[in-house]
């Protein structure tokens, strides 16, 4: 009888296997809250960024819904993944659902399928990038009147010291002739009426929702 063969020959293995399986979905835990806190917004700003570059070199080659539906496809294959490693809890209700449906309709379809099609009907990114940007500012406005939230004298300043950035940067990059149509305008700002309406519907109604399954 060859005694290597025994299965408690391999306990050790086993348990130092699954130790590292435990330290290993302990990750996220491990990861400072400053770290965290600190690192997510520069991680959207450069996420967010970069959408317009994405949309510019993407649309001479693909229709812009079909452009869309690849990068939510493979952005899902991501994102699965990194649900079940956080252990990210899913809606729990069918109205949970139904908001986070209405967010992301509105978040995604509205806002990206608006830049996407507008870029595409020859709008440059950098006057995307401009249109949209006044988004903060145009949630500001609305915030009070639908959420009742007041913005301070700071806050209004910091909003327009945002877009004055966008604007400057984007300003030398606009074209001196138009080569694109009304029509491009209109879905760019199709855009930032359904990314403020989404921004408003989810502070009201998604609040309780996690980020993480909510993006999914």
């Amino acid at each position: 009888m060859n005694l290597n063969l025994l299965p408690w020959n391999n306990w050790p293995l086993q348990i130092e296997s699954t130790k590292i399986n435990q330290n290993f979905l302990k990750l996220p835990q491990m990861i400072p809250g400053n770290l965290l806190s600190k690192g997510t917004p520069i991680l959207f700003v450069l996420l967010w960024s970069t959408g317009f570059i994405g949309a510019k070199l993407g649309m001479p080659h693909a229709e812009p819904m079909t452009f869309l539906s690849l990068r939510f496809l493979i952005a899902i294959c991501f994102l699965v993944p990194l649900v079940w490693w956080f252990h990210a809890p899913w809606p729990s209700n069918p109205s949970d659902w139904l908001h986070a449906g209405i967010v992301g309709s509105l978040v995604h379809g509205g806002y990206l399928g608006g830049v996407f099609v507008a870029i595409k009907g020859g709008l440059p990114a950098a006057l995307a990038a401009l249109i949209v940007g006044l988004q903060p500012l145009l949630t500001g406005i609305l915030a009070g009147p639908l959420l009742g939230e007041m913005l301070t004298r700071k806050k209004w300043m910091g909003l327009f010291l945002g877009f004055l950035g966008v604007w400057m940067v984007v300003s030398e990059k606009l074209p001196e002739e138009n080569s694109f149509g009304m029509d491009s305008i209109f879905f760019a700002s199709l855009a930032l009426v359904s990314i403020t309406l989404g921004t408003l519907y989810q502070k009201r109604f998604a609040t309780k929702l996690d980020i993480r399954t909510g993006a999914v």
